[in-house]
């Protein structure tokens, strides 16, 4: 809906456009594309200081694990609170002192890694954010939104037959009832018939109303009326003057002299 809608607004005439998507004629900023990418952009953002806080905490850890290491620190750490453990205890404590260091080295450089991942994520969400043919997509919506009041309030207002039927409100910038305006709902006409190809409101019925649409309509149907009356009464005229001038020529005269000065009056 939202990619026909901003199909029609680039239409020559057109003022506004309003539908489910952009009930005041703008489309909702939470639903564009660009507005989800920098939300999760930000999300990404939030998790990455959350990660630079897990790694600083690995890396105090690490520094105080890393002198338990060393089996000369832990003799004289364990001489200095007057204990005298075997030297089977010492290796004991420093390899798995050692063991826990490179577990939280690891720990580090894996979330380093993580980090650097979701960097680039950002950088590419970024560029999409920022490329202008981005919400030209269309938009997303999922279930949260639909829980939205101003979104329900816009479905309510835009749809009928539980959601079956969707309307769209066009607003044109001239008089309703200029030829100009009629020409407008012709655009209208072909570009909603070009857009709908190949998308789910391809076999969908679509009926257009308001006032220049209602003239538009009223206009065709006296067009064509009149060209079959003109049509019916040149042929029976034809056969009259036939009838009564007893020659072709005549008749042939008088009917295209009728048909230039009837076509000329009308422009």
């Amino acid at each position: 809906a939202e990619v026909l809608a901003q199909s029609i607004k680039k239409i020559k005439g057109v003022d506004s456009v309003s539908t489910i998507t952009r009930p005041t004629g703008e489309p909702i900023k939470s639903l564009s594309a660009s507005h989800q990418l920098d939300v999760i952009q930000g999300k990404l953002n939030e998790a990455n200081q959350g990660l630079d806080q897990v790694n600083n905490g690995l890396g105090e850890m690490q520094s105080q694990v890393e002198p338990l290491t060393e089996q000369q620190r832990v003799q004289q750490m364990l001489q200095q609170s007057s204990q005298l453990p075997p030297q089977q205890a010492v290796q004991q404590v420093t390899g798995q002192s050692g063991q826990l260091a490179q577990g939280l080295e690891q720990s580090q450089n894996g979330i380093s890694q993580v980090q650097d991942g979701q960097t680039q994520i950002q950088q590419r969400l970024k560029e999409m954010a920022d490329d202008k043919n981005i919400d030209k997509s269309g938009m997303h919506i999922t279930d949260d939104m639909l829980k939205n009041t101003d979104l329900k309030d816009s479905v309510k207002q835009y749809s009928e037959g539980n959601g079956k039927v969707l309307l769209m409100t066009v607003e044109l910038k001239g008089d309703p009832f200029s030829k100009s305006a009629m020409q407008t709902v012709d655009t209208i006409h072909e570009t909603v018939d070009h857009q709908v190809k190949g998308t789910s409101f391809e076999n969908s019925d679509i009926e257009f109303g308001g006032t220049s649409s209602q003239n538009n309509d009223l206009e065709k149907t006296v067009n064509s009326d009149m060209s079959k009356a003109i049509a019916l009464i040149t042929v029976f005229l034809f056969i009259v003057l036939l009838i009564f001038e007893r020659s072709i020529i005549m008749p042939i005269y008088m009917i295209a002299s009728i048909l230039i000065t009837y076509y000329a009056s009308i422009g």
